[in-house]
């Protein structure tokens, strides 16, 4: 039993050690997952604010080199809006190089709201801006009220001044999409600006694309037109990704934060960071997104599980070591309580023993009772037959003893051709009959080469309380009776 307990809690305790090691290692994996997140969020902000200051710097140097001129802010002075062409046509050969440069529109406000010129549509002017919001302005720190449709747009805001006075606004628009562009030019990955459909253009969805991300966002169709010049292979993969990631990362996109995640296609591995875009109200609009070969996730994994394999091995092989250590404990233990010839327990068994079974019985109210046995003449065996003859009898002896006791019972060899048996939950009756029972099944054997052996015994029940020194004394003047009493019968001593 205590073996049993032995090998059960080592296994019990090996699983425990391994799960709680492939808990930490689980933790380390995942905090260098969350670390390097954190580090490809920071990149793709890093990325996004070099973009944005390189078009805020060509903006504001226009501004103060091209706008900021007499002929300029004298015809916005007018608030004429008829005057317009004389700006436009002053400016149109610049405004062709900005949208080289990916800008979508130069916009003249009056400072009551008045659209004095719309370089892109040139032919509409005195509208009063409608369907205001104070939203974004991207790179620099002045905030006006902007035309929602600017919502998937960078802008770049500037006052006019003529003779100290304010007579205009200029508003430089920058498409996300060309935003996209100028960081795959620059970064050598590939960007996508996907818009919430609660941002998208006064004009309608018709200039957009549903994303595979989600039924909530939505890609400018002129993205795909500047990409499919360059590599139709990028549409594919992208498509492919955003399919793949569609519902693993629902939950992610309804928590409007920026994040990433791993996936693989093609067999190829991509990292997908996602980095929210944000107005000045804080209002979530859209996510810029890059897509990036990058091993690094499916690295930390495959470290996780070699780590965890080898784990698994070295606690594998320390269980198997303490398991064969403790086998050989239990070995020494079992042979230093055994006797060597007939393979029962020996005299130093008894204490452990009788112990373990007295607690219990006084536990359970169950009596224990003793049998002390001796084989009759045995000497005579030895001198006639010789000591291997004298060996044969006491294990034959123990072999008949042993199929007629129950698996609880102990077989103890006291001495020389003497043995105690120590009975469980066995009253003294109960004693009796079964040592009348060994008797009679000892009688019946015919030993090889001698014939008839027989045994005399000694019953009696232990006290409750009582020293089992005691108990046996009394069981050995009971065999002593037995002997007296012309052998191979049954004596009892009560108390």
């Amino acid at each position: 039993m205590k073996k049993i307990k032995e090998e059960i809690a080592l296994i019990v305790g090996s699983f425990i050690t391994y799960a709680i090691l492939i808990t930490f290692l689980h933790i380390d994996r995942k905090n260098k997952e969350y670390i390097y997140s954190l580090g490809k969020i920071d990149q793709i902000e890093s990325e996004f604010l070099v973009i944005s200051e390189r078009f805020e710097n060509l903006s504001e140097f226009f501004t103060n080199s091209r706008l900021r001129k007499p002929d300029i802010t004298t015809t916005l002075a007018t608030e004429d809006v008829s005057k317009r062409y004389i700006i436009f046509n002053g400016i149109y050969e610049d405004f062709k190089l900005l949208k080289n440069y990916g800008y979508d529109d130069i916009i003249f406000i009056l400072p009551d709201g008045i659209l004095f010129l719309d370089m892109k549509k040139p032919q509409i002017s005195g509208k009063k801006f409608i369907d205001i919001d104070n939203i974004v302005v991207v790179s620099n720190t002045l905030k006006n009220s902007v035309d929602k449709r600017f919502y998937d747009s960078m802008i770049y805001s500037y006052p006019l001044f003529h003779n100290n006075n304010l007579v205009s606004y200029v508003y430089f628009t920058v498409p996300f999409y060309t935003v996209g562009k100028n960081l795959s030019d620059i970064f050598r990955n590939f960007y996508v600006f996907y818009i919430h459909r609660d941002f998208i253009s006064l004009n309608g969805s018709k200039g957009y694309i549903q994303s595979e991300l989600s039924d909530e966002y939505f890609v400018d169709r002129k993205f795909y037109n500047l990409s499919l010049k360059k590599k139709e292979e990028n549409i594919d993969i992208i498509t492919k990704i955003n399919i793949e990631l569609k519902s693993k990362i629902s939950e992610r996109l309804q928590k409007i934060d920026s994040f990433c995640v791993p996936v693989k296609i093609e067999n190829k591995p991509y990292i997908v960071t996602f980095y929210s875009i944000k107005d000045i109200s804080d209002r979530h609009i859209g996510y810029l997104v890059s897509y990036t070969l990058d091993n690094t996730f499916f690295e930390f994994e495959r470290t996780f599980y070699i780590t965890a394999g080898l784990l698994g091995i070295i606690v594998i092989l320390i269980t198997y070591s303490v398991y064969q250590i403790l086998k050989l404990k239990a070995a020494a233990e079992e042979k230093a309580i055994t006797d060597k010839l007939t393979g029962t327990f020996n005299r130093m068994a008894i204490e452990p023993i009788i112990n373990a079974e007295l607690d219990r019985s006084k536990r359970n109210n169950k009596p224990v009772s003793l049998i002390l046995f001796d084989i009759d003449f045995f000497k005579k065996i030895n001198d006639r037959y010789g000591h291997d003859k004298g060996d044969y009898v006491l294990k034959k002896v123990t072999e008949i003893i042993k199929r007629s006791i129950r698996k609880s019972d102990y077989l103890i060899r006291w001495g020389g051709e003497e043995f105690l048996l120590i009975l469980p939950e066995t009253d003294i009756e109960g004693a009796k009959k079964l040592a009348e029972k060994l008797r009679t099944a000892v009688e019946s054997y015919s030993f090889k080469d001698i014939g008839k052996v027989t045994i005399s015994l000694g019953v009696t029940q232990i006290k409750t309380g009582e020293p089992l020194d005691n108990a046996i004394k009394r069981a050995d003047e009971a065999l002593y009776a037995a002997k007296n009493r012309g052998r191979n019968r049954v004596e009892f001593n009560y108390y």
